[in-house]
């Protein structure tokens, strides 16, 4: 009687272990399990009981043959005899299915069925694995270019800007000239692009544009950016006004 309450004791630890593994999987029916679970001795090979049993409920003939048993015995040995393996008994009263198993990898090697002492290797039916969830990629925000104010200025003679940072790789500047009353002729209007900390020098210079003998106005492209620029106004006998704008 001590044995047999050994054997349910372990029987019921075997039953959780499957309950856990058929929940997972989706596809096998809960089967209560009653039997025995055995423990290779020092010398055996070892195959962790909960392994053994996910992996060989991972094979359409285990599935098969527990969804219409009511109980089980589960049995977990191995033997010398197959170095690298260990082995899942399924026990029904009348069958049985062997499943060996390679304890590296946990691959099932082959099935063998014994129905009233005839036994048969069965053809290996591996269930495929479900395909795991991948969330969906975050569509990219794409954020239309538009034109920025970045500054003004207006004066009367000549000036020579503060820097002001571009972001974008293009900006523009519009320019207003009103010549003073009865100057219309004498008026003029002179405009220049440079870098900060090289003013004068040709190499950093972005551009000219001019107006004379009357009122203008006009709008200046510059296709440099990312930095810093500063704007070189010279002009005589008018009130000059300037906007810089970013496009970014």
């Amino acid at each position: 009687m001590k044995k047999t309450g050994r054997k349910m004791r372990r029987g019921i630890e075997g039953a959780w272990t499957l309950v856990v593994v058929a929940v997972f999987l989706g596809a096998l029916p809960v089967v209560s399990i009653a039997g025995a679970v055995e423990v290779p001795t020092s010398d055996e090979v070892a195959l962790n009981l909960t392994s053994g049993i996910e992996t060989s409920l991972t094979d359409q003939n285990v599935v098969d043959f527990l969804s219409d048993l009511d109980g089980v015995y589960v049995k977990l040995n191995s033997s010398n005899m197959w170095p690298g393996k260990g082995k899942i008994n399924w026990l029904a009263a009348n069958k049985s299915l062997i499943v060996f198993i390679d304890v590296k990898t946990l691959a099932i090697e082959y099935i063998i069925e014994n129905k009233m002492g005839n036994e048969t290797e069965l053809s290996l039916m591996p269930i495929p694995l479900p395909e795991p969830e991948l969330e969906p990629e975050p569509t990219p925000t794409i954020t239309e270019k538009s034109w920025h104010l970045v500054t003004t200025f207006d004066s009367g003679g000549d000036w020579l800007t503060p820097p002001f940072p571009i972001k974008g790789n293009m900006w523009r500047i519009h320019y207003v000239v009103h010549p003073e009353k009865g100057r219309d002729v004498d008026s003029d209007f002179h405009i220049d692009v440079y870098n900060p900390g090289y003013f004068g020098h040709g190499s950093s210079h972005y551009g000219s544009w001019y107006c004379t003998g009357g009122s203008c106005r006009d709008t200046l492209y510059v296709y440099k950016g990312y930095k810093d620029f500063v704007i070189e106004v010279k002009s005589h006998h008018n009130y000059w006004e300037v906007e810089v704008e970013d496009y970014y």
